[in-house]
């Protein structure tokens, strides 16, 4: 059985998404005091102002760290949490060799060794776990050295894609899971999902992009 608050809220959304000529978004329905994000999402900023109505705090972990880097209240790259893992960086140019080469031991820089650039995460976690040293396969983006704004002297990065999901071009680029989607997004096409793959033909290669659709509402 509906609930009558259910249905007043959601004929009050569909009111004010009609007023403003669009489709109906979250922020039609709910109203949101905040919202943190992760991974990919995390990255889409605008468009979680856009259709949740809030500004999203993103953080970066997951099961084997856990806790990785955190969002300040600036909105800019994220912060690394350096108490509880030690991180070391493989240079991407690096990564990508050891994953075509899996005998070859990639090098590895410490956190005041970094430059901009695109790094591979590996830690050792100061509380213990099943890995004591342990490749994230995670590439991540080390954007500053410090968040001048904030007087943080601690290097700031953002999510970037697993090494493993890029799709190499013939060697000199790659696309990752956020290129793609941010390319989707910037053309405007309503979808309900999307996946990608490579394909090589003789000498022709092809990027696939499959099953964007009309998004129901």
């Amino acid at each position: 059985m509906k609930k009558p608050k259910v249905l007043a809220r959601l004929a009050k959304g569909m009111i004010k998404s009609k007023l403003a000529h669009r489709p109906l978004l979250p922020k039609d329905i709910w109203s949101l005091k905040g919202l943190i994000t992760f991974g990919i999402d995390a990255l889409s900023t605008e468009k979680n102002k856009r259709d949740v109505g809030s500004v999203s705090t993103g953080f970066h972990g997951c099961t084997e760290a856990p806790l990785i880097a955190m969002q300040t209240w600036d909105y800019e790259g994220m912060t690394f949490i350096p108490h509880l893992n030690l991180f070391e960086f493989i240079p991407e140019n690096e990564s990508i060799k050891s994953r075509n080469n899996p005998s070859y031991q990639p090098s590895t820089l410490l956190m005041d060794e970094l430059k901009p650039g695109n790094y591979e995460l590996v830690i050792t976690n100061f509380h213990g776990g099943p890995f004591v040293r342990y490749r994230l396969g995670h590439l991540v983006k080390i954007t500053a050295l410090r968040n001048e704004q904030l007087n943080i002297d601690i290097p700031q990065m953002t999510f970037l894609t697993r090494v493993d999901d890029q799709i190499d071009i013939a060697g000199f680029t790659r696309l990752s899971e956020k290129a793609i989607w941010q390319a989707i997004e910037n053309a405007g096409l309503a979808y309900e999902d999307w996946t990608a793959r490579k394909e090589v033909t003789g000498s022709l290669l092809y990027i696939c992009i499959l099953k964007p659709r009309k998004m129901k509402i």
